[in-house]
């Protein structure tokens, strides 16, 4: 692969796409992989509001944050190695930290429906 491809493209630095009270979601993947799949990362500093609207998904917390996802289900917390399915129709809900440093999500969804 040519250097400049693998540098801007294949090797991409992540992409602030939202932010809210301190805390940012970052694109890890180009817009063009959207029509198979879509991973961001979600670096929660005090909460993040999640919208429910993006379907099925997994949500992987990574580090050492440790937090709770909070909505009209209740409260749910998360952590390391405690990975949680996002159903289809569950609303929006919050993810807040509750530890003393960031708390950080992978979320990986499905294909963009067109």
């Amino acid at each position: 692969m040519p250097p400049d491809y693998l540098n801007n493209y294949v090797r991409r630095t992540p992409q602030p796409s939202r932010q809210e009270d301190g805390s940012t979601e970052y694109d890890l993947v180009p817009p063009e992989a959207h029509q198979w799949f879509n991973v961001q990362r979600v670096v929660v500093d005090k909460k993040i509001s999640m919208p429910g609207d993006r379907g099925f998904y997994c949500a992987v917390p990574v580090g050492d944050g440790e937090g709770k996802m909070v909505g009209a289900f209740g409260e749910v917390p998360i952590r390391r190695s405690k990975h949680v399915f996002i159903p289809v129709g569950m609303g929006d809900y919050e993810i807040v930290n509750t530890g003393s440093g960031p708390l950080e999500v992978i979320c990986c969804y499905p294909p963009k429906l067109p």
